[in-house]
């Protein structure tokens, strides 16, 4: 306590002294002071600063890292949108119907289709498959027999002109063409001998159903010993099968129909209900034809049948291109190797030139210009009963070519 005491007043001694005082002027110039350079003065701030920035940038690598990872793993390893599954599994819906999977019993890759075949070919196939049938109803020479095949093909439809080794016997054959097989729509064989029209320009007919030799005549209960229309034809036309004379004009039935008059009453033969007219566009020509009956094209306007429908009789009309500009007799000549056609055979009409086959059940013709061939076909059905030969006839007649 005394210590304490003393050591105060020691010190309050020490200041009094003046010999132990120093002035502020001998301190300055006794000490000497040191200071940092400004250039490290800051720098333990600024070093932590770059530490701070430094650790962002670590952790904004890392974050970016790992949003790459996530966004790789959705692409490659998650599911697919709905959408994008929807259109996956209809994609493989159509490639499973149109390639289906290969049956258990056979891995074999199905061989490709066959191409198409010539419609000469597939008609002389079908000529020996019915040979061999013995259930075939077959019409015609048979296989041993046909000799040179002609044809003509305008799309699906194939027109063949066959004649036989003997040179006897002519057939036409129509053919469709269904997928990749060629089919026979019709088959008609004649005789090849040519005999005189029944299209002139008098009334008179030259031929009839009963001259025609492997055709029987078609029912007529007003025949009396001469010709006139069958009874089907009076059906069709609506006049009366136990008349000659339906419309009591004093020209008989079949006068009328062959002169293009209405047998049923007054004026021409289109005043009848029971005849349409038929207009080819295409080929530009015109026939009268049944109107009870239906019209078809087969593959085309190139070839038009009109069938009718109470049995299985009729009409085809067929053009086929005249390539050489032939005129018809030169036309038929080359064609089924005769040496002359004889001038009665020939036929004139509206426009054209022709030539008639025995009985006039094909008539071969050409327009003015020789562009097409056109061919008129009267098939009279599996019974080759003429029923209809005076329509036919009809349809002959009233052909008209109008070449532009």
């Amino acid at each position: 306590m005394f210590g304490l005491k003393k050591k105060t007043n020691q010190k309050s001694e020490d200041k009094i002294n003046p010999e132990n005082t120093i002035t502020s002027q001998e301190l300055d110039k006794n000490i000497a002071i040191f200071t940092m350079p400004e250039q490290f003065r800051f720098a333990a701030l600024k070093k932590d600063g770059s530490r701070i920035i430094g650790l962002f940038i670590v952790i904004g690598g890392g974050l970016f890292i790992i949003v790459l990872a996530v966004l790789a793993y959705r692409y490659l390893f998650n599911t697919k949108p709905q959408t994008a599954v929807n259109e996956t599994a209809n994609q493989a819906q159509v490639q499973q119907k149109t390639n289906p999977a290969p049956s258990a019993t056979s891995t074999a890759t199905a061989p490709p289709p066959a191409p198409v075949q010539d419609p000469k070919e597939a008609y002389l196939d079908l000529k020996r498959e019915q040979a061999i049938s013995v259930n075939s109803t077959s019409t015609g020479p048979t296989i041993d027999e046909i000799g040179e095949i002609n044809e003509a093909i305008n799309g699906n439809t194939a027109t063949l002109t066959v004649k036989t080794k003997d040179l006897q016997q002519t057939g036409t054959v129509v053919m469709n063409l269904n997928g990749e097989n060629w089919n026979i729509l019709t088959e008609s064989w004649f005789v090849n001998s040519v005999a005189t029209s029944t299209a002139t320009s008098t009334p008179e007919s030259t031929s009839t159903p009963a001259q025609i030799a492997g055709y029987k005549p078609g029912v007529d209960s007003d025949a009396n010993g001469s010709p006139g229309l069958t009874d089907k034809e009076d059906a069709l036309l609506g006049t009366n099968p136990n008349s000659k004379d339906s419309d009591k004009d004093g020209y008989d039935d079949l006068t009328e129909v062959e002169n293009l008059y209405n047998p049923a009453g007054d004026g021409k033969i289109t005043n009848n209900k029971g005849i349409k007219t038929y207009l080819n566009k295409t080929y530009n020509y015109s026939v009268f034809y049944p109107a009870a009956w239906s019209l078809d094209a087969v593959g085309g306007n190139d070839s038009v049948l009109i069938k009718s429908n109470s049995d299985d009789q009729f009409f085809q009309i067929i053009v086929q291109p005249n390539a050489e500009k032939q005129s018809i007799t030169n036309w038929y000549e080359n064609q089924f190797n005769v040496p002359a056609v004889d001038p009665s055979s020939v036929v004139e009409g509206n426009g054209w030139e022709g030539i008639a086959t025995e009985g006039g059940l094909i008539i071969y013709l050409t327009d003015a210009k020789h562009n097409n061939i056109y061919t008129l076909t009267y098939f009279p059905g599996t019974e080759n009963t003429l029923d209809y030969i005076n329509l036919f006839h009809l349809l002959e007649k009233s052909l008209t070519l109008n070449q532009k």
